[in-house]
């Protein structure tokens, strides 16, 4: 299960780390743009350009915001850790299949299994937050039966 757990965290990470730099590239597009607007002989036109510009950079500054705190989460997850109860950084086998509590990825494949990567601070997060192996844990009208926890 390590092997699994590191294999999982790392695909977080990979994933969080595009979407920084999605989001960088993003804003630097949109300053880009706006740095390039000229004035026109409209007048307004340049204003209401430059206005959704500003709009699109700081909509973006906040994607960037909001994935670099999810890296910051998931760099505190401490990997050589074991646990008794579900907690975050906690790969746990159920009778529904595999969950890594990380950040809220949702399903996800490799190597051809699915796994479920989520928050414990998402509503089955919640559920599961301190739970122990032989616990069962309900969800719109499903049964998880915690079989192991690492």
């Amino acid at each position: 299960m390590k092997e699994l757990k590191a294999k999982l965290h790392q695909y977080c990470l990979d994933r969080i780390n595009q979407q920084i730099a999605n989001a960088q590239h993003a804003m630097e597009e949109a300053q880009k743009a706006a740095n390039d607007e000229t004035k026109s002989s409209a007048g307004d036109k340049f204003e209401t350009g430059r206005a959704m510009m500003q709009r699109e950079r700081d909509k973006n500054a906040r994607q960037l915001s909001q994935s670099k705190a999810l890296a910051l989460e998931l760099q505190q997850i401490q990997m050589d850790k074991n646990y008794t109860t579900i907690q975050q950084g906690s790969i746990i086998k159920t009778d529904k299949g595999i969950f890594y509590f990380a950040i809220g990825f949702g399903k996800v494949s490799l190597d051809d299994t699915s796994y479920f990567i989520i928050s414990l601070k998402s509503p089955l997060g919640k559920l599961f937050h301190h739970k122990k192996v032989g616990d069962t844990v309900m969800f719109n009208k499903l049964s998880y039966y915690i079989e192991t926890i690492e």
